[in-house]
């Protein structure tokens, strides 16, 4: 099939190993199924962090591609002016400054392939402005299980909803609580700590998707 008939779908995934393993996995079902689609993975570098292992990854999935002509990898370049690591709105931050090489990537592929739609891990939703630039559709990716974004969710019903400070409300690593759909109360001490982080704003980042 030749490249000018592909629908293009973009990958925009949190650039750590184990959200790139769910995200490839979720490409490769995609592909095996529609043979019209071609997905590009970007991969943003994020200032201060190893990639060592990521980079290892990447070129194993691009040395054992099955779909070499409709399965393709690119490292977007580093940022300019990066913000500072310690500050709560790092990644935020980086994903906003990777929009326009987001933009440049895709539009430098010229026109051998129609783009479709974006498929944006939910750290990366700063993304949908690029896709919306483009006239594109957005998809969200949660790369964990569904009970985490059940837990996320009620989390945020007591934040938007009932007005509670999460992260003084469960800070007693003793306690338990119900969360709705749990067979089982979940106990404080399992809790991903990032969630109860009063500036990592996971809450308020997985609260986004409600919108879509």
């Amino acid at each position: 099939m030749a490249n000018a008939q592909l629908a293009e779908l973009v990958f925009v995934p949190t650039p750590g190993v184990g959200h790139l393993v769910s995200t490839i996995e979720l490409a490769k079902l995609i592909l095996q199924h529609e043979h019209r689609i071609s997905i590009l993975v970007l991969i943003m570098k994020v200032p201060f962090m190893s990639t060592s292992m990521l980079d290892s990854f990447i070129n194993t999935q691009s040395r054992d591609n099955p779909y070499p002509e409709r399965f393709t990898f690119s490292t977007l370049p580093p940022v300019s002016n990066p913000p500072d690591v310690s500050s709560p709105v790092f990644f935020q931050t980086i994903v906003a400054l990777n929009k326009s090489l987001v933009k440049e990537a895709i539009e430098g592929q010229g026109q051998t392939r129609s783009l479709v739609g974006f498929v944006l891990d939910l750290f990366c939703l700063g993304m949908v402005d690029v896709a919306a630039e483009l006239n594109v559709p957005s998809y969200i990716f949660f790369t964990s299980g569904v009970n985490l974004l059940n837990l996320l969710f009620y989390f945020q019903s007591l934040v938007d909803d009932k007005g509670v400070d999460i992260c003084d409300e469960f800070s007693d690593s003793n306690i338990e609580f119900d969360v709705p759909e749990f067979e089982t109360r979940v106990k404080e001490s399992v809790v991903p700590a990032a969630c109860l982080d009063k500036e990592n704003q996971v809450v308020d980042e997985c609260g986004s998707p409600q919108e879509f």
